[in-house]
């Protein structure tokens, strides 16, 4: 299966990992081709995940969920609209108390020209409904006392987000829904690929065609998440909190890779001013460290050799393993670092690598490039070089590259393992993903699953093992 409309969840599928991938179809590939999941743990951690923010356990409750999402858009994304229009010409609202929807002076016509932007071939029976229940959410807001009051307070503090989503407040963030709710049922097995893919083109296409850019798309995800969470940055009952979803995006549209552009939908976007926006309102700060890597004697010819060597001998073999759960989601520590995108994590991995040399006078040449560090082990393409306490002075051993041998050793009950190299420890990692899929297992699907730790820890080990540059 793969369908360029899955980029419209991509705001719970992008991690930074992505911008170490050079090539722009290894990219897409990750966005807009999932697989069907044929691991126990791996469908119990998505099942469970489906059950609890969806109540999605099958195939007709999937598709229960999608024809309410649907039904309901014609709902709620008006009322916003409405509401908005509102908050541009009626700000006394607020301080206005004892009224209900007859003093909002709204017409049919009005309101029917709001649902109609969301739908137009409705007959005059469905009109007449969901005209009817756009008037009780309408009253319902303003026989609450401090019902303007609070919904003005979240427009007013997401002003500059609102006009760009405009008219379309909250649609963005339940598309995203509906379109991770498809993937994720298409991945455990609830839905075929024909099944999936009907349903995300049938709403794509009204999408692309009633969106103009992905910043008015993305902001209509973010507008519609802070509505959701009632304005707060944190919320329990989320997948993600505001300042998660926010963030996701914000590195989404920054990444070197332009996974949104791209993909040949609304390709004439531009993207700087939903980031110089989302920096304004969620104090992000863009990641300038050319300068700072300049420092450290990185030019971009060195930076873009270290990435695809590192991509291509470690990153994509992972990759095509298929180790669902070794390294999803984990994050970079001090004890792991390699060449990424623009961030501090970036800095520090140039910044070890000239302390390395200046501390023991090493002059790499121009065709040594350095690939990864893993705690006091730095490796090039042509040697590691472990850096050793000795009495009261540093020592360094250099292994050619050639002569190097890894070996795993798993550790079940924690499921986490230590990895040593030519009999020396180098590092523990502790892999969270497989200990949040064994929570509340029976003793057959917890066998099913160590033995699947098992299996990833050997295919990682000869994939370092494998690590072979010229």
């Amino acid at each position: 299966m793969r369908n360029k409309y899955l980029l419209f969840c991509a705001v719970y599928r992008y991690q930074s990992q992505f911008d170490k991938i050079i090539k722009n179809d290894d990219v897409v590939h990750h966005f807009s081709k999932p697989v069907v999941f044929t691991e126990m743990a791996m469908q119990t951690m998505i099942r469970k995940r489906l059950e609890y923010n969806y109540d999605v356990v099958d195939e007709e409750s999937c598709f229960v969920f999608l024809e309410d999402l649907k039904a309901q858009r014609l709902i709620t994304q008006p009322f916003f609209s409405v509401l908005v229009d509102l908050w541009q010409t009626k700000k006394d609202l607020t301080f206005q108390k004892d009224i209900c929807f007859d003093d909002l002076s709204l017409t049919d016509s009005y309101l029917l020209s709001q649902i109609h932007h969301y739908e137009q071939n409705l007959d005059a029976d469905d009109e007449e409904f969901f005209m009817q229940a756009l008037k009780d959410q309408l009253n319902d807001l303003a026989i609450d006392p401090d019902g303007f009051s609070t919904m003005f307070n979240i427009l007013d503090q997401y002003a500059d987000l609102v006009n760009m989503a405009y008219p379309f407040l909250y649609w963005g963030y339940d598309i995203a829904r509906f379109i991770e709710v498809i993937r994720e049922s298409y991945e455990v097995g609830y839905l075929t690929k024909e099944q999936a893919n009907e349903q995300i083109d049938a709403l794509a296409y009204s999408v692309e065609k009633k969106f103009t850019s992905w910043e008015q798309f993305l902001a209509s995800c973010i507008v519609g998440k802070c509505f959701k969470s009632g304005g707060k940055l944190f919320s329990n009952n989320d997948i993600l909190n505001i300042n998660d979803y926010v963030k996701n995006i914000y590195d989404l549209i920054q990444s070197p890779n332009n996974i949104l552009i791209n993909s040949g939908i609304w390709p004439h976007s531009n993207l700087n001013q939903l980031a110089f926006k989302l920096e304004r309102s969620f104090d992000l700060k863009p990641n300038k460290v050319a300068d700072v890597l300049s420092e450290y004697g990185v030019n971009v010819q060195m930076k873009t050799k270290s990435v695809t060597l590192a991509y291509e001998k470690l990153f994509k073999p992972l990759e095509e393993a298929d180790l669902s759960l070794m390294f999803e989601g984990e994050k970079q520590t001090e004890e792991f670092l390699f060449a990424i995108a623009e961030t501090d994590s970036d800095v520090l991995f140039w910044k070890r690598f000239h302390t390395l040399k200046e501390d023991f006078e090493l002059f790499f040449s121009k065709n040594e490039i350095p690939l990864f560090i893993f705690g006091n082990f730095y490796l090039t393409n042509k040697a590691m070089y472990n850096t050793k306490r000795a009495l009261f002075r540093k020592k360094l051993v250099v292994t050619p590259i050639n002569e190097l041998e890894y070996r795993i050793v798993p550790h079940i009950e924690s499921f986490s393992f230590t990895l040593y190299v030519n009999s020396v420890k180098m590092l523990l990692i502790k892999l969270s993903k497989f200990a949040d899929a064994s929570v509340n297992l029976n003793a057959g699907d917890r066998y099913a699953l160590e033995q699947r730790f098992i299996k990833e820890c050997k295919i990682v080990n000869d994939i370092l093992n494998g690590i072979r540059v010229n």
